[in-house]
């Protein structure tokens, strides 16, 4: 799970973002209600409650 939070990170912080289109395509995939982004917190309920702190639970 930490590794997956830290791969999308990244993806998110090197996705380019230079016209409209662009800004369009990044709420689509990222922060949509079925995003990934929406993924993860549904990821979070399997994830051992000694370690939720760390992921940010």
């Amino acid at each position: 799970m930490e590794n997956t939070i830290r791969s999308l990170q990244q993806e998110i912080i090197e996705f380019a973002i230079a016209s409209t289109a662009d800004l369009e395509a990044f709420r689509l995939k990222y922060t949509v209600r079925k995003g990934l982004i929406a993924a993860l917190f549904g990821q979070l309920k399997s994830v051992d409650p000694a370690d939720k702190p760390r992921m940010g639970a």
